[in-house]
């Protein structure tokens, strides 16, 4: 469980020193015992000054729900971007 939570935290510390900050960006995530990973995550990049329009975990199969939520973050991820065309 440790190797796997600083894997994720040695990424997330890479991605947030390259890219611009402020940016909006949705976290999706697949976990099989449990939700850490996004929350790890999700604290790592808030804190580096992106905007996380929304975090969905997902254990296992995409459920309806899960695809709606999906469905609406998107479409809230690009409305910035449709408003200035």
């Amino acid at each position: 469980m440790k190797l796997t939570y600083f894997h994720t935290k040695y990424l997330l510390n890479i991605i947030s020193s390259k890219a611009s900050y402020r940016k909006p960006i949705l976290l999706i995530t697949v976990y099989g015992w449990g939700s850490r990973a996004g929350k790890i995550s999700k604290e790592i990049l808030s804190k580096s000054g992106f905007n996380i329009i929304d975090l969905i975990e997902l254990r296992g199969r995409l459920s309806k729900d899960v695809e709606s939520r999906i469905k609406a973050a998107v479409k809230e991820l690009v409305k910035p971007i449709s408003e200035n065309v």
